[in-house]
């Protein structure tokens, strides 16, 4: 239950910052954090937290943990990339430390999208093989890092289409298709049409477009008509991409 009354933590902090002990009101900070967080009040939550952080330092490793995390999924939703991968990093650190390694893989499966948000492809995709590999990876974060890196594989950093379609075809053979979200289908799509399997890149297109009219799916389309040689095509769904991404930002920006 995302709890947006900050009614309950409230009480708990009163009790605890006189009567102790000091991990509870560290605890109940977080607690309070967190129900800015689900009620939208960013500020307020950073606030919360940023107390938790100080007294957990001391007290509770654990929540010290929690609230690095959810500052960084603050900052995460705020768009501030950077601090965002500091707090991963710093709960990464703190997870590892308490041995506690589905909680660290999580850090460290979103530091590696922070990464590659600010433009270093290299650093994201050596997490994200190291989380591949592992034998000690929750089944659904390996399948996150598997998309997440053929996701990369796909961008203009890398390129690396076949490996891409690879990964793509191994979630597919030994997990599910359900794992795969509208970006990984327009990445694979696009890797398909760049190794020349055409005909199942159309396809899944083909079933996107009835569902995806996002600025992105445009975008995505946009490259594999550009790769096709066919410009023509490739500018119409470019224009329709720009035109799209500012009316859905325009439409932010009101709300």
């Amino acid at each position: 239950i995302d709890v947006t009354d900050d009614s309950l933590a409230s009480v708990a902090l009163d009790y605890y910052s006189r009567k102790g002990p000091k991990k509870y009101e560290a605890r109940s900070l977080y607690y309070l954090g967190l129900s800015y967080y689900y009620a939208g009040d960013y500020n307020k939550a950073i606030v919360e937290l940023t107390k938790s952080e100080k007294i957990a330092e001391k007290s509770d490793s654990i929540y010290l943990a929690f609230a690095k995390m959810l500052q960084a999924n603050i900052y995460t939703a705020t768009h501030n990339d950077y601090e965002a991968l500091v707090n991963f990093r710093d709960a990464a650190v703190i997870y590892s430390r308490l041995s506690l390694n589905y909680y660290r893989s999580v850090s460290e499966l979103s530091m590696a999208k922070m990464h590659f948000n600010l433009g270093d492809a290299h650093r994201a995709d050596s997490i994200l093989t190291n989380l591949i590999v592992s034998q000690e990876v929750d089944k659904k974060i390996k399948v996150a890092a598997m998309t997440d890196k053929a996701f990369i594989m796909t961008s203009q950093t890398f390129m690396d289409y076949s490996n891409a379609v690879s990964l793509y075809e191994s979630v597919f053979r030994d997990f599910s298709s359900s794992y795969m979200l509208a970006k990984d289908y327009w990445a694979y799509s696009y890797a398909l049409a760049c190794i020349d399997r055409d005909e199942e890149s159309r396809s899944i297109v083909s079933g996107l477009s009835q569902i995806d009219s996002s600025g992105t799916s445009y975008y995505w389309r946009y490259r594999i008509e550009k790769i096709k040689g066919n410009n023509s095509e490739a500018l119409t769904m470019l224009e329709k991409s720009v035109n799209k991404n500012d009316i859905e930002v325009n439409k932010a920006l009101k709300q």
